[in-house]
């Protein structure tokens, strides 16, 4: 995200038994938007931008003469930016016979999960929220508030 102290994503082209997949369009959308939604933005804005970038654009090596602090790395060439709104669903979805909380893009978990709860930035407590859909989803409430974003939160839409 374009935003200061970001989270990177980085997107794996395989499936869930490693089989290759196909990078699409949507797909750097849905990563822009984890992006932008999970980092400090989501206090701040309802709207933020995100960018990618191909892996040969990214180094850890600064230029001569320029430093480089620990845990960065430079991006060279082109950034492909997207307006990203900032909402998050949180969804029970099942791999491999195991159920898991999902917390992504509404597109991603919508398409994975039978059930889910979209959130945007609001003034809703976090971990108030957190104990909520734990009830809902039966599952512990560190593994909910580990997939919902940083900050206070309110509903958008559900489907439980």
């Amino acid at each position: 995200a374009d935003v200061h102290g970001a989270p990177s994503c980085i997107v794996k082209a395989c499936d869930i038994d490693g089989n290759p997949l196909p990078i699409g369009e949507k797909t750097l959308k849905e990563a822009c938007q984890f992006a932008a939604s999970y980092s400090k933005a989501w206090s701040r804005f309802s709207v933020a931008q995100a960018y990618w970038v191909y892996p040969w654009q990214v180094s850890k090596t600064p230029q001569a003469g320029e430093y480089l602090p620990l845990g960065a790395f430079v991006i060279r060439g082109k950034r492909n930016y997207q307006k990203c709104l900032l909402e998050v669903a949180v969804g029970k979805v099942e791999i491999k016979g195991v159920e898991k909380i999902m917390g992504a893009p509404p597109s991603a978990v919508k398409k994975w999960a039978k059930q889910w709860i979209v959130f945007i930035p609001g003034n809703e407590d976090k971990n108030k929220v957190a104990n909520e859909i734990a009830k809902i989803f039966g599952k512990s409430v560190e593994e909910v508030q580990r997939v919902l974003p940083p900050g206070d939160l309110m509903k958008k839409e559900e489907n439980v």
